[in-house]
């Protein structure tokens, strides 16, 4: 068991406990990180920035600082792939004109 700031990308467990503020972990709950939830680390931003995660059919940015707070037991990522991603278009930031 580790804290889910621990996993790298790629990386895939199932949550044990929540710890921190009782508000912190309603939140995470709300999100769908509830005790026994199955995820995956999709990225993670260079640093100590922020994880993006996959929780069930959930897709969510994490904060390092409270994915400390979140104990995971690691599984095996075979077992868990992360879905593929399409790269974005090259014309993705331009607004369409009217």
């Amino acid at each position: 068991m580790c804290p889910l700031s621990d996993l790298g990308r790629g990386g895939c467990g199932r949550v044990v406990s929540l710890a921190g503020a009782p508000r912190l972990q309603r939140r995470l709950m709300a999100l769908g990180l509830r005790p026994s939830a199955e995820l995956a680390v999709l990225g993670r931003a260079p640093g100590n920035g922020p994880l993006e995660l996959r929780a069930g059919t959930v897709h969510l940015m994490l904060r390092a600082c409270e994915a400390r707070d979140v104990i995971v037991e690691v599984g095996d990522a075979a077992s868990h792939p992360a879905p593929a991603r399409p790269a974005p278009a090259d014309d993705a930031h331009v607004l369409p004109t009217v």
